[in-house]
Order: C-alpha cells, then sequence, then structure tokens
C-alpha cells in the first residue's frame, strides 16, 4: 500500500506538471540540486500545490513541489511529495522514506526525469527505504514553502541509481 500511496503522490507532481499556465507562478521561486555531481536548477513553472486524493477509505494530503531546467542545459525535471493521512497534514519537520517515526505520518516521493520527447528514463525514491530520501520543510506560509532534500533515486526499470544531494527550494504556491 505504501508502495501505491508513493507512486499516487509522483503521479500527481507529474499531473500538475502538464498543466498549462498563464503567470500565475512568483518568478521567484527556486530549486537547485546536484545530481550525479552536477548543479541544476530546476527554476522553470518551479511551485508548490496541494492535493486531496486517495480513497473513502483513506483520504490522504499531499504537497507536491516541482520544477523543470525548461531550455538549459542539462535538461530535467524533478518532483517532490509529501503524502498523510487527511488529519495529519503535513508541517515543518525532516521526513525520512521507509521510517515509523515520521510525525505526522508521511509518505516521502522524490522523482527525477530527463526531458526528452519519452520522458526515460525516471527516477524514483526506493520504497524500500534501502536507499535514503530525506525532505526537510524548513518553512511553510500561505504564500511559500521552502526546505531541503537528497535521496539515492532508482530507475523505473532498476538497472540504475541517481544520486540529489544538496536540493533546496524556496517556491510559491500554484495559483
Amino acid at each position: 500500500m505504501k508502495q501505491a500511496l508513493v507512486f499516487f503522490s509522483l503521479a500527481t507532481v507529474l499531473l500538475f506538471s502538464s498543466c498549462s499556465k498563464k503567470n500565475s507562478v512568483s518568478l521567484k521561486s527556486t530549486i537547485t540540486a546536484t545530481v550525479d555531481g552536477q548543479v541544476m536548477n530546476f527554476n522553470v513553472n518551479a511551485y508548490a500545490h496541494t492535493a486531496l486524493g486517495g480513497t473513502p477509505e483513506l483520504w490522504t494530503t499531499s504537497l507536491a513541489i516541482q520544477g523543470s531546467t525548461g531550455n538549459t542545459p542539462p535538461f530535467g525535471t524533478i518532483g517532490i511529495s509529501l503524502t498523510s493521512p487527511q488529519n495529519h497534514p503535513v508541517t515543518l519537520g525532516t521526513f525520512n522514506v521507509g521510517s515509523s517515526k515520521n510525525t505526522p505520518p508521511v509518505w516521502v516521493g522524490l522523482g527525477y526525469g530527463i526531458l526528452n520527447y519519452s520522458f526515460t528514463p525516471a527516477y524514483n525514491t526506493d520504497t524500500t527505504g534501502v536507499k535514503p530520501t530525506v525532505i526537510t520543510i524548513s518553512s511553510y506560509s500561505d504564500t511559500r514553502v521552502a526546505g531541503t532534500f537528497s535521496g539515492t533515486l532508482v530507475a523505473q526499470d532498476g538497472s540504475s541509481t541517481k544520486t540529489i544531494t544538496n536540493g533546496s527550494f524556496n517556491v510559491s504556491w500554484q495559483q
């Protein structure tokens, strides 16, 4: 079930990344990270949003943060998601994949993709928790959310990994 929730969270990020927007995102939103040793800026269409999802038996609240490099090489897109039971919205704190000690209970997701016509390969959080993913929310207001992230992501086919370090975000809410 945990894998399904992480998949749902990342799918939500990708769904919203395909929505068209007209000047609804602040130009001051930033997402940066080092991907396999290369510093990358994911500042194009960088924003945060929340979503309610799940089933009547288990409603969830997701916080999703995303951005892309746009036309600036190296090309890529990044998505960060934190999903929690509805009665425990995501707040300030540090959240680890596979940790039962996340308070409130939070499922952590981090995804990275190379921008090309087939959007492959895509790399995602190792839901077994063997390869770490850590997301910290350090600031959360009515206008912005900020924090840090890192993780070792696994290709969808399991053939390779991407190491994300020094990740930081300071983004406005999608309007």
